[in-house]
């Protein structure tokens, strides 16, 4: 189930960034973030934890940054439909 979700986040984050450093990253999200990567990271997290009876505290967590997000983002997908 971790190994998943780190597997898809780390797919989206090539997908976004390429080969850019973590580090700056996270420099660079912190002056300037985007929404986008966020939403997605978000979305991701929901999706891997939401059937999950002792995670859900953290999906409902997690869904909460996903609407957040989504509202910031302009985005509307629902579970399931990123491949």
């Amino acid at each position: 189930m971790i190994r998943e979700m780190v597997d898809l986040i780390r797919c989206d984050y090539h997908s976004n960034y390429g080969k850019k450093k973590l580090l700056s990253f996270f420099i660079t999200d912190f002056f300037f973030p985007n929404y986008r990567s966020r939403f997605l990271f978000f979305l991701r997290l929901c999706e891997v934890v939401r059937d999950h009876k002792k995670l859900f505290l953290f999906y409902a967590v997690a869904k909460f940054f996903w609407h957040r997000y989504s509202y910031k983002a302009q985005l509307e997908i629902p579970f399931y439909t990123v491949g």
